[in-house]
């Protein structure tokens, strides 16, 4: 069974409902709190994605564009089953729309053309980006809360040693950390699924400065 998170929506194009996820209908309104999404277009050409491998922010919106002239798919390929589009005809426009609401790397693949693929990658933010030690730096992973059975992983990365965990299958879409020491810090950070045991890729490294 497909399982989606965040604002995923199939959109109406011509009156014809296109195939898509039976769980999903109408457009639903964002989580209380949860910063307005920015919007990405990702072309869905023959036989590849452009854009590639864009990166967006935490609660920014892909829609899928399908404006090739064969038959595609836009299928999330991360293991967490986020969403499908089916097959969809040649030139039936955005056709499907999917906010990522979390810090992670998250693949998706083109399933009738498995050499048709793409990533979309959502950093972790740590700010300020400088600061003194004891001070108290915010890290920010996802848009909002983890809901179903849906989970947050976050690492880190202290001076002059290796990753390792900071928080661990966390619900809450932002922490406070203080550094005790001086040097410069790096997160990063997840999304898994507890039940499926699948998750995301590690998100790209966000780094504070401590002096």
């Amino acid at each position: 069974m497909r399982r989606w998170i965040g604002l995923a929506t199939v959109i109406v194009s011509a009156c014809v409902m296109l195939p898509g996820p039976s769980a999903v209908g109408a457009p639903t309104a964002g989580p209380r709190g949860a910063k307005p999404s920015g919007e990405l277009s990702i072309a869905v050409e023959d036989y590849y994605f452009h854009p590639g491998a864009p990166t967006i922010g935490r609660g920014d919106t892909v829609t899928f564009d399908f404006v090739g002239d064969v038959t595609h798919t836009a299928t999330d390929s991360s293991g967490l089953q986020l969403f499908d589009s089916d097959n969809v005809p040649p030139g039936s426009g955005p056709s499907l729309s999917f906010t990522y609401e979390a810090a992670g790397v998250y693949n998706f693949v083109c399933t009738p053309h498995t050499g048709m693929a793409g990533r979309v990658s959502v950093p972790i933010r740590a700010a300020p980006a400088t600061g003194r030690r004891h001070a108290t730096f915010t890290l920010v992973w996802a848009s909002a809360a983890a809901t179903g059975e849906h989970v947050y992983d976050v690492q880190i990365r202290p001076p002059g040693s290796t990753w390792s965990a900071w928080r661990s299958g966390v619900v809450t879409r932002r922490d406070t950390f203080e550094p005790s020491k001086a040097g410069r810090y790096r997160f990063r950070a997840r999304m898994r699924d507890v039940g499926l045991g699948e998750s995301s890729r590690w998100s790209p490294a966000s780094s504070i400065e401590v002096r």
